[in-house]
């Protein structure tokens, strides 16, 4: 097992698979967010969430919930239906593909070079 990942510390394709499966996970992600309360009537997912409807709240912030990031569907200002966890991880799973893309590519140099 040893040997078998160290074979992986030093293959550029590795790292480049992780990074696609990365950004995969970055898409499911983003989707999973942004179908947070999938329901055409924000109201309706509120309730159903158990929370009140805040109408006023949310046309005041008509921005907050239609931009692309950070991704954000609140029923009032203390409860948003898109879960906690999305909008940190829509952070780390690129960060963390560019860096196994970019030490893929050096590894990639440094075995030309050899």
């Amino acid at each position: 097992m040893g040997l078998l990942l160290g074979r992986r510390r030093h293959n550029p394709v590795w790292f480049a698979a992780t990074a696609l499966l990365l950004t995969l996970g970055t898409a499911i992600t983003y989707l999973a967010g942004s179908l947070a309360g999938a329901n055409l009537d924000p109201e309706e997912s509120c309730h159903a969430a158990g929370e009140p409807y805040d109408r006023a709240y949310r046309r005041a912030n008509f921005d907050e919930y239609t931009q692309w990031f950070p991704l954000h569907d609140r029923c009032h200002a203390g409860y948003d239906l898109v879960p906690a966890w999305v909008n940190p991880t829509l952070v780390a799973l690129p960060v963390l593909a560019i860096a196994c893309l970019a030490y893929a590519v050096r590894l990639a140099v440094l075995h030309r070079r050899a």
